[in-house]
C-alpha cells in the first residue's frame, strides 16, 4: 500500500458548491453506520473513468454520482490511498459554501482527512445482468433511499432494473444538463 500523506488534503473543485452537495447528499444514505465496519463508513472520493466520483456502502447497498466536467485540483493521483468524507461535516460544509455563493463562483472547497485507507473496487462487484428471474426480494427501506438519491439527481424520473436472480437491483439516474449520473445498488434477499 502507497504511503499515506502526513496532512489534509484540500480539494477545489471546479463545480458549483450545490452540485457538489446534491452529489454528496444523494450518496449519504448508503454510508455504513456500524463502528465495527470502519473501512466502509465516510464517502469515498477519487476519480474513475475521467470523472470525481463519490461512492458509499455499507455492504447491503451502495449510492455513486459521478461529476463529469469538474476539474479538481489537490486529489490524490490513482493508486494512491482513497480519501474519505465525514457526510456530516462535508455536507454542513458545502450548505455554507452554498449559503455564502451570492456571486455564483463555480469553485468547490473540500477538506479531506489526514489518512486514506482501503476501499472495495465497486466497478468488479457488480455483477452483469442475467436476465433470470429469481424469487428474491430487498430492504423497502433501502431501495427508498436509492430512489430519494436518483431523485437528487434527476427529479424527473430514474430506471430501476432488477437484475436477475441474487443480483442487485439498480437505479440509475443522469442530470441532461449537467452530465452528473446517480447509480444505487440494492442487494436481494432470499424470500
Amino acid at each position: 500500500m502507497p504511503a499515506v500523506q502526513a496532512s489534509p488534503i484540500t480539494l477545489t473543485i471546479e463545480a458549483l458548491p450545490k452540485r457538489v452537495l446534491r452529489a454528496l447528499e444523494a450518496v449519504k444514505h448508503a454510508a455504513c453506520k456500524d463502528v465495527m465496519q470502519d473501512n466502509l463508513s465516510g464517502i469515498a472520493v477519487y476519480w474513475a473513468g475521467g470523472a470525481l466520483r463519490f461512492e458509499a456502502t455499507d455492504g447491503h447497498r451502495l449510492a455513486r454520482v459521478e461529476i463529469e466536467s469538474a476539474s479538481v485540483e489537490g486529489l490524490p493521483p490513482p493508486g494512491a490511498p482513497i480519501r474519505r468524507l465525514d457526510a456530516k461535516q462535508a455536507i454542513a460544509s458545502l450548505k455554507a459554501q452554498v449559503a455564502s455563493n451570492v456571486l455564483k463562483t463555480t469553485l468547490t472547497t473540500l477538506t479531506l482527512p489526514v489518512s486514506g485507507w482501503s476501499w472495495p473496487d465497486t466497478d468488479k462487484i457488480i455483477p452483469p445482468n442475467t436476465g433470470k428471474p429469481g424469487v428474491t426480494g430487498f430492504n423497502p427501506n433501502y431501495m427508498v433511499d436509492a430512489l430519494e438519491g436518483a431523485a437528487r439527481i434527476n427529479k424527473k424520473g430514474c430506471k430501476v432494473t432488477p437484475r436477475g436472480e441474487l443480483q442487485p437491483w439498480t437505479v440509475e439516474a443522469k442530470d441532461e444538463d449537467t452530465g452528473d449520473t446517480y447509480l444505487g445498488l440494492v442487494m436481494p434477499m432470499r424470500l
